[in-house]
Parts: C-alpha cells; structure tokens; sequence
C-alpha cells in the first residue's frame, strides 16, 4: 500500500472520529493492488481471498470512504453498474461506455 494514501486514510478517519482497523487497511491494500476497475462485489471476492471473515458491507463502507477521502472515484458504468478506480495520484483519463452493451475501456 502506497504511504500517501495510507496517511490520506488514517487522517480522514481520524478527523471524522472512525476506528482504525486492519480490515479497511486491507480492502484499501486489495483495491490498490488492482489496476482495472472494480465493482464493490469484485473487489469483496478479491478480499475474501486473503481474509475470508470481510463482509460485504464492511467492502461498501470502505469504498465510500476511500471516495470521501479522495483514494478513488465511483463511476456511474451504465449498465455495467458502479465501478471503482483509484484516483490519488493517478492522470486523469476517459471511459468509453458502449450504449449497446454496456462493455467500457
């Protein structure tokens, strides 16, 4: 896991009076491990392979915090759902979302 957005994420918790335990550490050091976008169900099943007691909704929250704080962004992918890229320190750059399909680079 990067430093920049471990010390991100400890400050936010910190300054929104959130505990600070090894489970969102993890799903934080999964997600940046993946380079492709994810959806919060892929990124739980990637998750469940290091520490199988992670629950789903321990994976939603953590997504919505790691948007809150600026480590990645939620993107609204169509019909593909809501995906998850990581966005600290990353160029900023396009998708394309086929209308018929829902596929997206």
């Amino acid at each position: 896991m990067s430093e920049n957005e471990y010390t991100l994420l400890k400050a936010y918790q910190h300054k929104h009076n959130l505990r600070q335990g090894k489970t969102r550490e993890l799903i934080l050091k999964v997600f940046l491990n993946e380079e492709k976008h994810v959806t919060a169900d892929e990124l739980w099943r990637l998750v469940q392979q290091q520490e199988s007691s992670v629950g789903q909704a321990s994976v939603y929250r953590a997504l919505k915090i790691f948007v809150d704080c600026g480590i990645c962004r939620e993107l609204d992918m169509g019909i593909s759902g809501k995906r998850y890229e990581h966005q600290y320190d990353h160029e900023h750059h396009d998708h394309l979302i086929c209308k018929k399909c829902g596929a997206f680079e």
